[in-house]
C-alpha cells in the first residue's frame, strides 16, 4: 500500500488521544455512545450473556468487573465478552454502510470494562470511542465490501483492531506501544458469517472487545506481536482473495468517516429494514382483515435474499434474518420492535399463517436499503408500498431525537427511571462527568451482589 500502515495508524491514533479529536467527532460518538450503551442494558439478560457470564463464573474468572445492568463480578477478559455480546444480540446496534461493522457494542464493552479499571474523564472516553469507530471503519473500507460478500463477519474482524485503538486512547499508550498493541489486534481477529443467526454472532462482539483489551494490556506492559512488518497490511492481505487491498487512509483528523454511521431502527439485519418499514406503511390497510391476504411479494436487493431470507425462523436470534417473518409481524402489529421478535410472536399462529404468504423476488439493480411491497388480498385491490430510501440509511439517517427515543425505550424496562439521567450523564461527558458517573447508574437496585 506504499506505506506502513499500521505505524502511521499508530502515529495518528496516538496524536489524537491528545486531546485532539474534534468537536463534531465528539458529538457524533456521543450519540453512537447511546445507542450502544442502550443495545447493552437491553439484551443483557439474554440466554447468550448469562450463558457467557455462568461460564466465566465456573471457570474462576472472579474480580470487579460488571456487566452493566447485572451484578455478577468478573475478571476483565470475561466482563467485556458478555457486554459486547449483550450489545449485539438484539442486532439492534449501529451499522456502518458498504463494511456492515456493528462497532458500537464491541466499543462500549472495550471502553466501560477498562473504565472500571480505572477512573477516566468524559472527554477522553468520547475520544476514544470517536478514534475507536475511526480506525475500523477505514481499515474495513480497504477490503469492504467484498470481504464481507466471501462470508466474513464485519464486526469480529474489524472489531478488535478498532477497539483496541479506543483502548490505547484510554491508557494513554504512545505510538510505539500503539503500534505494537494494533499488531496484536491485527493477529486477534475473528468471525464468519456462518455465526449469523446464532449466539456466536453476538459473540463476535464481545470477543473483539476482549482480544482487543488483551492487546491494548500486553503492549502497555512491553510485549511485542508475533507478526513482523505491517500487521494491519498483512491482515487485508490475507483475506484480499482475487483482488488488492484498497489504501487504508491514514489522514484521520483531517477527514472523519464516523458521521457516515447508522443507528438502526428496527432489531434486524439492516438489509431487512427497507420491506420492514414498507410493511409498518401498509399495516394500517390490511390488518383489520388481514386474513384476506393472500400474497405477500417483497422485491428486495440481493443481498436482503442473502442474509435475511430465512421463511421460518426457529428462534429469536434467527427471526432477526428472516424477512417473511419480520414483514408478517409488521403488518400485524404494525411495529418492529424487541416484541416482534421474540418467541411469543415467532409462535404467533396468525404471524406464522402469514409469514408463509411472504415471497421474496430478488432486483439486482434495486439497492439494499430500498425495497416494495405488493399485498394481494381476496376481493380487494392490493396493497402497495415502496421504500427509497429506508429510514436509517445514509440519505435518511435517524434524528437525534428519535435515537433518544430508542434508548429510553431500551433502558426503562431494565433500569427503570435511569434512562433520562443516563442520557443527561452523556450530555455532560465533554465537559464535567466522568464514566464512574455512568457506571454508578448501571447498578441495578434491589439485587444483591453475586457471590
Amino acid at each position: 500500500m506504499g506505506e506502513d500502515v499500521t505505524a502511521r495508524l499508530a502515529e495518528r491514533v496516538a496524536e489524537l488521544g491528545e486531546g485532539k479529536v474534534p468537536a463534531v467527532a465528539r458529538d457524533s460518538a456521543r450519540v453512537f455512545l447511546m445507542n450502544a450503551l442502550g443495545t447493552v442494558i437491553a439484551g443483557n439478560r439474554r440466554p447468550v450473556v448469562d450463558r457467557i457470564v455462568r461460564t466465566g463464573r465456573r471457570c474462576g474468572a472472579r474480580s470487579h468487573y460488571t456487566v452493566p445492568g447485572r451484578t455478577e463480578p468478573l475478571d476483565i477478559h470475561w466482563c467485556a465478552l458478555a457486554t459486547g455480546a449483550a450489545g449485539h444480540v438484539d442486532d439492534f446496534d449501529d451499522t456502518h454502510p458498504v463494511t456492515y461493522i456493528h462497532a458500537g457494542p464491541t466499543l462500549v464493552a472495550t471502553c466501560l470494562t477498562l473504565a472500571q479499571r480505572q477512573e477516566i474523564s468524559g472527554r477522553r472516553f468520547l475520544d476514544a470511542m470517536a478514534v475507536g469507530y475511526e480506525i475500523q471503519f477505514r481499515v474495513g473500507l480497504a477490503v469492504s465490501p467484498e470481504q464481507y460478500l466471501a462470508g466474513w463477519h464485519s464486526t469480529g474482524v474489524f472489531g478488535v483492531v478498532g477497539a483496541t485503538a479506543a483502548a490505547c486512547v484510554l491508557l494513554g499508550l504512545g505510538e510505539d506501544a500503539t503500534a505494537n498493541a494494533l499488531g496484536f489486534g491485527a493477529n486477534l481477529v475473528l468471525g464468519h458469517q456462518e455465526g449469523l443467526g446464532t449466539m456466536n454472532k453476538s459473540f463476535h462482539a464481545g470477543k473483539a472487545a476482549a482480544n482487543a483489551i488483551f492487546a491494548a494490556c500486553a503492549a502497555q506492559h512491553g510485549m511485542r506481536p508475533p507478526s513482523r512488518g505491517d500487521a494491519i497490511e498483512q491482515l487485508l492481505a490475507s483475506m484480499a482473495t482475487g483482488y488488492a487491498p484498497r489504501p487504508v487512509a491514514v489522514d484521520i483528523g483531517e477527514t472523519w468517516l464516523l458521521p457516515d454511521n447508522l443507528v438502526k431502527p428496527f432489531p434486524c439485519g439492516i438489509v431487512a429494514h427497507p420491506a420492514v418499514e414498507a410493511a409498518i406503511q401498509a399495516s394500517a390497510a390490511v390488518r383489520e382483515d388481514i386474513d384476506s391476504v393472500e400474497r405477500v411479494v417483497v422485491t428486495c436487493s440481493p443481498l436482503a435474499a442473502r442474509l435475511t431470507g430465512i421463511p421460518e425462523p426457529s428462534s429469536e436470534l434467527n427471526a432477526r434474518l428472516s424477512v417473511p417473518h419480520a414483514v408478517a409481524a409488521a403488518l400485524i402489529t404494525g411495529r418492529a420492535g424487541l416484541r416482534q421478535f421474540d418467541a411469543e410472536s415467532i409462535a404467533d399462529p396468525a404471524i406464522a399463517r402469514l409469514r408463509r404468504r411472504v415471497e421474496m423476488v430478488v432486483d439486482n439493480d434495486i439497492s439494499e436499503f430500498n425495497a416494495a411491497l405488493r399485498i394481494e388480498r381476496t376481493g380487494r385491490e392490493p396493497v402497495e408500498r415502496v421504500v427509497a430510501p429506508v429510514i436509517g440509511s445514509p440519505r435518511r439517517p435517524m434524528p437525534t431525537e428519535a435515537v433518544v427515543e430508542k434508548f429510553t425505550e431500551l433502558v426503562e424496562p431494565v433500569l427503570p427511571g435511569t434512562a433520562d439521567r443516563l442520557r443527561e450523564v452523556i450530555d455532560r461527558l465533554e465537559h464535567d462527568a466522568t464514566t464512574s458517573d455512568l457506571l454508578r447508574l448501571m447498578v441495578p437496585s434491589g439485587l444483591a451482589q453475586a457471590s
